[in-house]
């Protein structure tokens, strides 16, 4: 029966980006993923395989049902295999080179994604390095549409309202203090996204909040609903 050593921390289908095999130096593999944790950080891991003998990839088309219901968005051990045993008896007709020792440390890792593929590994070790980055240099470094300065006769409407907010343990968002007036606004949108970010900014070109629209448009109308900001007002990014 498969071990299973480390699970995924989200599902497979919400990862980012598209898995990215890396052969690297010392007979070492690593899977590469992202995706988007709490408070606009994104979350790289880095499955690192170390010691391997042999590697292969099975896409989705040609994987067993065994192998996704075993390997699942998670790391596992399948145990004894034919191929581990395969590549153990091959080890031991190198003279000199290994032992029964470092040959016994070999295992058959295994880990499948969401449609596919599996990837699978004969190796001696398996760990997982984790860092975070903020996505939201990515917002304000993004590509800006439009930007403004709000004038005086910019004031708030008062038809919405942008609140702090307190998550409570039991996940329930309770409103708190209102934020203060933006001093200037921007429009951006980040490479591979359709949507675009409306940002509140302060007298510093800080982020205050912001709002997500499904196109310029809806943005464009946003400010303009709060803030009486006619398109003609905008400055072009």
């Amino acid at each position: 029966m498969a071990q299973v050593l480390w699970k995924l921390p989200v599902p497979s289908t919400a990862l980012s980006n598209h898995i990215e095999f890396q052969q690297r130096l010392g007979r070492v593999c690593a899977l590469v993923c992202e995706y988007e944790g709490d408070t606009y950080q994104v979350v790289t891991l880095n499955l690192v395989f170390d010691g391997v003998e042999a590697f292969k990839c099975t896409y989705h088309a040609s994987c067993t049902a065994e192998m996704i219901r075993t390997a699942y968005d998670q790391v596992v051990d399948g145990g004894s295999s034919d191929w581990l045993s395969a590549i153990r008896d091959q080890l031991l007709t190198v003279d000199g080179l290994y032992k029964d020792q470092k040959v016994e440390e070999l295992k058959h890792l295994m880990i499948y994604f969401d449609d596919g593929p599996c990837y699978e590994f004969i190796c001696r070790t398996f760990r997982v390095e984790e860092t975070s980055r903020s996505a939201r240099n990515e917002v304000l470094q993004g590509l800006i549409h439009r930007k403004i300065k709000l004038k005086p006769h910019h004031r708030p409407t008062g038809k919405t309202r942008h609140t702090e907010a307190v998550i409570t343990a039991d996940n329930d968002v309770i409103p708190g203090p209102e934020l203060p007036a933006p001093h200037a606004l921007a429009i951006t949108q980040l490479p591979g996204d359709f949507g675009h970010y409306l940002l509140y900014l302060d007298e510093n070109g800080q982020e205050i909040t912001d709002t997500y629209h499904e196109s310029l448009q809806d943005a464009l109308e946003q400010a303009r609903w709060e803030f009486n900001v006619e398109p003609d007002d905008w400055e072009m990014g």
